[in-house]
């Protein structure tokens, strides 16, 4: 009962309707990231390359595995109809990690066990979220853990950058959308969580580190 209590509260289904500006934010962040997946994508296909670094890949489709799993933590089927296919995506994109992902230029000890280490990451960090949110220190939706991870994922995206050197074309469109997805998770996540400013902290981090990859890749 305390786990259904803590993980589904009824009252973000209130917050994400159309007639809420929460409602809108979310959306904006989903719509941006679908962006960068549909461009990142394309780039698999065309470069053999993932321009989302692996660590990042593989603590997202923890995360998602985390709480596709959690009881009665998804209790909305449109809900429902937008995080099954984002699930798919993602494992695809994991895959194509698994395929391309050493090409990011990782030392070449890393390189040897890189797929180990991947599925160690991806196994490790989603039992880690999932225990995370059934202790009780998530929220609905896993907004924290989600809002944590994007910071260390923003934060990955320039290490990338800077280890990659000009040694692949990146695309500065998968950057801008990033961003545009961050600023509006942040938004939502301050806007659904007033009292909680260190959402507004963890988004100005985000925003650093998004306008610095931004410059890298242009510059």
């Amino acid at each position: 009962r305390m786990l259904k209590a803590q993980l589904f509260d009824p009252q973000i289904y209130v917050i994400l309707q159309p007639s809420k500006l929460s409602f809108w934010l979310y959306m904006g962040s989903a719509a941006a990231w679908f962006i960068v997946y549909a461009v990142t994508l394309y780039y698999i296909f065309k470069q053999k390359f993932v321009q989302i670094p692996a660590f990042a890949v593989a603590l997202n489709v923890g995360w998602e595995f985390a709480w596709t799993a959690l009881p009665h933590a998804i209790n909305s089927k449109w809900l429902w109809y937008m995080w099954i296919p984002g699930v798919m995506i993602d494992c695809y994109l994991f895959y194509s990690i698994l395929r391309y992902g050493m090409k990011q230029s990782f030392p070449q000890p890393m390189v040897d066990h890189f797929k180990t280490i991947m599925t160690f990451t991806l196994v490790g960090f989603g039992l880690f979220f999932f225990w995370f949110a059934a202790d009780g220190y998530d929220l609905p939706m896993g907004v924290l853990s989600a809002m944590v991870y994007s910071v260390v994922m923003a934060a990955w995206f320039v290490d990338m950058e800077f280890r990659l050197d000009e040694k692949i074309w990146l695309s500065s469109t998968i950057g801008w959308a990033k961003m545009a997805g961050d600023l509006f998770l942040s938004a939502y996540c301050f806007a659904t969580n007033p009292n909680r400013y260190s959402f507004l902290y963890m988004g100005l981090l985000c925003l650093v580190y998004d306008v610095i990859y931004i410059y890298r890749v242009y510059y």
